[in-house]
């Protein structure tokens, strides 16, 4: 970018060199009023030379008024060459990005002044984008590395040979060492047969170039495994890594056979893990480059990037249900005032009835205080008032009401959520709490499977119920922290 003067160089000569710099080049006066504009110049500002000669340089640059006095000419003058960046407006109103180098043409300092812009607008708004994609890959990466310490399932990410290259916590945890200490350790060298196993297994994986799959018993803990190794190949079929998963199965050794109904959850659970896990790093990258996709996007454009994203929205949330119904739960029950739980809940749906035109009528009588995880029974009133508030037709009101019942020697605080909306049949009622079953619309029939998990997790019951004057009832009952006893036969 830099020009040199050359001693006895002619002005015809100098006028043709000006003229035919490929980079944009004016020649201002000492007092910063543009002298000429060279045709790369008129073609990056988009102005004739005649519209640029005569005005002053800070107009044609875009920068601060003064400028040129301030900072350019004192360097100028102590014959030093005047270096900078700045935004620019060109005449179609499109903005862009420079950078500029003054040079003066005359030792004297009475002379004229050489500069020389280069537009940096790609550069920059290249720069930009990939900044935008370095912390959306950090964010996903983040987001994903949460997602695998979340699950309770043990995973481990290995060289062919079995020697680690990442684990979650969990896997951490049942080694019983760091991450540090783990990583570049064989498999094998864990304590017990689990870890035995798991060596034997990344052989035969990469051997077979197939995923194995072994039950493994520890009689020292009495716990049992399920454990796969799944190989990973490159573009010529060669193993380069190893996924190996260990999952606890249900009962200890010498245990009676689980429930077949609780196995079956706990299977659906696991598959809604998997699938919440693979899905929400794609999705999450989708969005965003959808997001950064608008920014650059014609208005006609823009109508159909809205409503994809507003269905990746929609795909989104139903990650984020499976998730939510198939994450490990971990309570911590103490006395807690159920009515302030629902109060709570009903204020963080308040904006949604609002939306809706649903009234929100709360009869909230005094209770026992009720034994619960208080995170865990917000989010699963949430869920169910949430739940009515969609299905409540427009100036509709959904009541909720609380009283104490008496099941057996247990007292339980009894909350019921009343709405008006759509009666689902009769027929229903057993497949309520079954995910993915709805009969609204656009409805992923998550919210009352998750609400029922979370209140069975705290030793609470729940019920779906059609009054005879119509709608549905949903009760949520929790323990009471007094237990009454049995009367006499």
């Amino acid at each position: 970018m830099t020009m040199t003067r050359k001693a006895g160089d002619s002005a015809q000569h100098r006028a043709s060199v000006f003229e035919s710099l490929s980079l944009a080049a004016l020649i201002v006066d000492r007092a910063g009023r543009v002298v000429d504009l060279n045709p790369a110049g008129q073609s990056l500002f988009g102005r004739p030379s005649d519209e640029c000669v005569g005005a002053m340089l800070e107009w044609l640059l875009g920068l601060e008024a003064n400028h040129y006095a301030r900072q350019m000419r004192p360097a100028l003058d102590a014959g030093r060459p005047w270096r900078g960046e700045f935004g620019f407006v060109r005449s179609d109103g499109t903005s862009g990005v420079a950078a500029a180098e003054a040079v003066p043409l005359s030792a004297t300092g009475e002379g004229v002044v050489l500069v020389t812009v280069e537009d940096r607008t790609e550069e920059q708004r290249t720069a930009k984008e990939r900044a935008t994609l370095d912390a959306t890959l950090r964010r996903a990466a983040s987001e994903w590395q949460r997602s695998f310490d979340a699950t309770d399932t043990l995973l481990l990410i290995t060289d062919p040979t079995g020697r680690v290259r990442r684990l979650n916590r969990a896997a951490v945890d049942e080694l019983g060492m760091s991450f540090a200490e783990a990583i570049g350790r064989h498999v094998d060298e864990g304590p017990g047969a689990l870890w035995r196993m798991a060596g034997e297994l990344c052989a035969s994986a990469t051997a077979a170039k197939a995923t194995v799959e072994a039950r493994v018993d520890e009689p020292a803990t009495g716990r049992r495994w399920v454990l796969i190794a799944n190989p990973v190949a490159d573009a010529a079929g060669l193993v380069e890594s190893l996924v190996l998963s260990a999952r606890a199965r249900p009962g200890a050794i010498g245990q009676a056979p689980e429930d077949p109904a609780v196995a079956a959850r706990s299977v659906v659970q696991a598959v809604l893990r998997g699938l919440a896990h693979e899905l929400r790093n794609p999705v999450f990258a989708i969005t965003m480059a959808l997001d950064s996709f608008k920014q650059r996007a014609s208005p006609s454009d823009v109508e159909l990037l809205l409503a994809l994203r507003q269905d990746f929205g929609r795909i989104d949330a139903l990650i984020e249900d499976m998730a939510r119904f198939s994450r490990p739960l971990k309570c911590l029950l103490r006395p807690v005032a159920f009515e302030q739980i629902v109060e709570r809940a009903a204020a963080a749906c308040r904006t949604l009835a609002d939306e809706r035109c649903v009234r929100l009528v709360l009869r909230l009588d005094d209770c026992a205080p009720a034994l619960l995880d208080e995170g865990l029974a917000l989010e699963c009133t949430l869920a169910v008032l949430a739940e009515a508030v969609e299905n409540a037709p427009p100036t509709s009101a959904i009541e909720i009401s609380m009283s104490s019942v008496l099941v057996g020697v247990v007292n339980y605080v009894r909350c019921t959520i009343r709405d008006y909306g759509p009666v689902i049949g009769r027929e229903d009622l057993d497949h309520v709490f079954v995910p993915f079953f709805s009969r609204r619309r656009r409805g992923f029939g998550l919210a009352l499977p998750i609400a029922h998990r979370l209140a069975e997790a705290q030793g609470g019951r729940m019920a779906v119920s059609i009054p005879e004057d119509g709608g549905v009832a949903v009760i949520l009952e929790m323990p009471c922290v007094v237990l009454r006893e049995a009367p006499n036969p």
